[in-house]
């Protein structure tokens, strides 16, 4: 399923899209000087920002934003991770997620959004933006749980601003009832991480879509397992502990890094369709690796 064309006053990056592993590599072989020229300009790029900042066109708040980089630091930059705009709080990631959203909903302005996370600026700005929006947090603690929602309250600028709980592999929504659900970097913190996929395809509406992202092991097909939850509760890690921060805890535990079949589990749990997308595009600060999945029910 194609996405839906944008109106001619939004930009949008264009899409790189792969259905499999073996179109993946097809197209990294068929342009292998283009992408060539492409991590040349990066590395050039960064070279400069140490001494300038480099200004791109943010298309989440709309307007300019730049990048500098510390002196000698050239060679580390995360593409993906940083270049964090100044004015919408997103990295090149999210402003990447955030752009496809808006475009999808062109179309179903009063559709309901559904995040899998609540304390992010990327809940922020759609709450900002939407009319439906929803995020939520799996959290136990109640320290935590006020912790969390001073913390929605402060980057929503809203005092009267809920936290909402919700276990994703046993979703509260009704079947067929969202436009959109987004996941970014949640799934690969859940250990049974296909129901969870099951359950946002049965409260999507017939067309509606999930944006996600985790670590993905671009060439490789299978998943990685690193921990399992035992039936007494108790956690077996198959390799060492891999732990990722947010913005409340110490971090929580990482139990899998996903192959292109994820791909094949999409598909099998009730979508018509899943694909990794990509974009590159300088001028939005969006230089590559964006790696995203888009599924289609």
């Amino acid at each position: 399923m194609e996405l839906p064309p944008l109106p001619a006053h939004m930009p949008l990056p264009t899409l790189e899209r792969f259905a499999s592993l073996e179109s993946y590599q097809a197209s990294r072989e068929a342009r292998r000087d283009e992408l060539y020229v492409r991590q040349m300009l990066m590395q050039t790029t960064a070279q400069l920002a140490q001494y300038a900042p480099y200004e791109y066109y943010c298309t989440t708040h709309d307007g300019t934003a730049s990048f500098q980089i510390n002196h000698g630091a050239c060679a580390d930059v995360n593409w993906r991770e940083s270049l964090v705009c100044e004015t919408c709080h997103l990295n090149a990631r999210m402003r990447f997620c955030m752009t496809l959203i808006r475009a999808w909903m062109q179309d179903d302005p009063v559709g309901q959004i559904y995040l899998t996370e609540q304390a992010t600026f990327g809940y922020a700005w759609l709450k900002q933006r939407f009319a439906n929006v929803i995020g939520s947090e799996y959290i136990h603690d109640e320290e935590r749980k006020a912790a969390i929602q001073h913390y929605i309250q402060h980057i929503t600028n809203d005092p009267h601003a809920l936290l909402r709980i919700e276990d994703v592999t046993q979703l509260s929504f009704a079947d067929n009832s969202l436009s959109v659900v987004g996941s970014f970097d949640v799934l690969e913190h859940v250990p049974e991480y296909r129901l969870a996929l099951q359950e946002i395809a049965r409260v999507l509406k017939p067309g509606g879509k999930l944006l996600a992202t985790f670590p993905f092991l671009e060439l490789d097909q299978a998943t990685v397992t690193r921990a399992v939850v035992n039936a007494d509760g108790t956690i077996t890690h198959r390799l060492p502990p891999e732990y990722h921060g947010d913005p409340v805890s110490d971090g929580v535990l990482c139990f899998h890094h996903f192959g292109w079949d994820v791909l094949d589990t999409l598909r099998n749990v009730g979508f018509t369709s899943a694909e990794v997308v990509n974009g590159f595009a300088p001028s939005f600060g969006l230089f590559g690796g964006m790696l995203t999945i888009v599924a289609s029910k």
